[in-house]
């Protein structure tokens, strides 16, 4: 928690492009077990500008915590700028095997062209 910033944002990219998934239509999220971890995560995109929302849920190991980025424009913008997806690979739905960074951007382009 005490380190640089550029290596707070390699661990959240790191993080991301691990544990984060995009929704077709532009929703970042992603899963952890630990509440402490969670709220560490938290604290660190706050540190680069994107207010992070916390759920708690309930699977058959336990509960879990999702955390999600709220699906506006300037948001999306700042997590894109930062680089949080560059080579993962959506894996499951209708953009599978498109590179996460991708489907982020496309979604940030057609969003800019509805405003217009």
């Amino acid at each position: 928690m005490r380190a640089s910033k550029k290596i707070k944002r390699e661990f959240l990219k790191a993080f991301w492009e691990d544990e984060g998934s995009i929704t077709y239509n532009g929703g970042l999220m992603a899963d952890q077990k630990s509440e402490i971890i969670i709220n560490q995560l938290i604290e660190l995109h706050r540190e680069f500008g994107l207010q992070i929302k916390k759920c708690k849920y309930k699977e058959y190991t336990g509960f879990m915590y999702k955390i999600y980025l709220p699906k506006n424009e300037e948001s999306l913008k700042i997590f894109y700028r930062l680089g949080l997806f560059e080579k993962s690979i959506v894996t499951h739905g209708k953009n599978i095997g498109r590179k996460k960074k991708e489907v982020l951007q496309d979604f940030l382009i057609n969003s800019a062209r509805r405003h217009h």
